[in-house]
């Protein structure tokens, strides 16, 4: 039965295999364009996460400096209040001699 001709010019048994090879090669393309579908959401999730991290990297430059000018003025501060103890300490023991 299978290898009778049909009006095609082909058998049955290779008409089977024709639909069966292209319903697999349907298969096979809906599955990639899911896939690349899926693909394509989640390089745009990066994308969107990238430039919240930039922002995020931007903001949080900003207060480090404002931070690193802050601990600045008070490392002046507390290295002046150091030497003005140390020069108390010094004229204190130049009076006792």
């Amino acid at each position: 039965m299978l290898r009778k001709e049909t009006t095609f010019g082909m058998t049955y048994g290779q008409l089977i295999a024709t639909i069966g090879l292209l319903f697999t090669m349907l298969i096979a393309g809906l599955s990639l364009s899911a896939r690349i579908a899926k693909i394509e959401s989640h390089v745009a999730q990066n994308v969107i996460d990238i430039t919240e991290l930039r922002k995020n990297d931007i903001v949080l430059r900003a207060e480090i400096e404002a931070r690193r000018i802050e601990n600045r003025d008070d490392h002046i501060l507390i290295l002046k209040k150091v030497d003005d103890s140390k020069k108390e300490i010094i004229d204190i023991l130049r009076q006792f001699r």
